[in-house]
């Protein structure tokens, strides 16, 4: 029997598990070594927004910092298994313990694999970089290591959850509530309830697969499998 969950009334929908002791020492380096890549980012920008004073293009690096230091180690199935998702995965143990959309997941018990299934970052990585770059460049907030560990490990804790969505759904989400914002941080789903009531509004584009997988987004009916009844 399918677990459905109502992400929006779900605290924890989509988090993604801690990874430390419970004095938080892993936690605290791994945000040491983000805030080091977020200070280089701050002192490369302050040259130029997109490049260099010498003509360099600026590298972007928020995805490959916030993945490597904060989301592999803290997500319970394995990358190598399931790289690019393109690969089957394990149902049964605890490597998707995340929400799934019901469409995504009855695909594909359907299909046997994950073509045209995405892993989506309900607040998007240019979304979590940029409050981790504002975050930094607070004085008056961040007076030590100790204040940065607590507040930018309070956010992405709260903020840094994934999900499993189909392609559509994941081109609808972007067109209906923003590629690279997320300004609901007390509950980063209410991104996807955006996307699905303006793409319910938007009558114009009837004919449109993106717009028609976000009109019917069904928050309610999300499918976790990490949770026995």
């Amino acid at each position: 029997m399918l677990h459905l969950v109502n992400v929006l009334d779900y605290a924890d929908a989509g988090k993604i598990d801690p990874h430390s002791p419970e004095d938080g020492s892993f936690d605290n380096l791994d945000l040491d070594n983000i805030r080091r890549f977020v200070q280089m980012d701050i002192r490369l920008r302050a040259q130029g927004e997109e490049t260099v004073d010498y003509g360099r293009t600026i590298p972007s690096i928020a995805r490959q910092v916030l993945v490597s230091f904060w989301e592999k180690p803290r997500t319970g199935f394995h990358y190598e298994e399931i790289e690019g998702l393109e690969k089957p995965v394990d149902f049964g143990s605890k490597k998707l313990d995340v929400p799934w959309s019901e469409e995504a997941y009855l695909r594909f018990k359907k299909s046997g694999d994950v073509k045209g299934l995405l892993l989506e970052h309900v607040t998007p990585i240019k979304e979590l970089w940029k409050y981790l770059i504002e975050l930094e460049k607070n004085d008056e907030l961040i007076k030590s290591d100790e204040d940065w560990e607590r507040e930018a490990g309070t956010y992405l804790r709260n903020n840094y959850r994934i999900a499993v969505v189909t392609k559509e759904q994941a081109t609808g989400i972007d067109k209906y509530s923003g590629r690279d914002t997320n300004p609901f941080r007390n509950h980063p789903f209410c991104r996807y309830e955006k996307a699905r009531r303006k793409a319910v509004e938007d009558v114009l584009q009837k004919e449109d697969p993106a717009r028609e997988a976000a009109a019917g987004l069904d928050l309610s009916r999300f499918v976790h499998p990490g949770i026995k009844k």
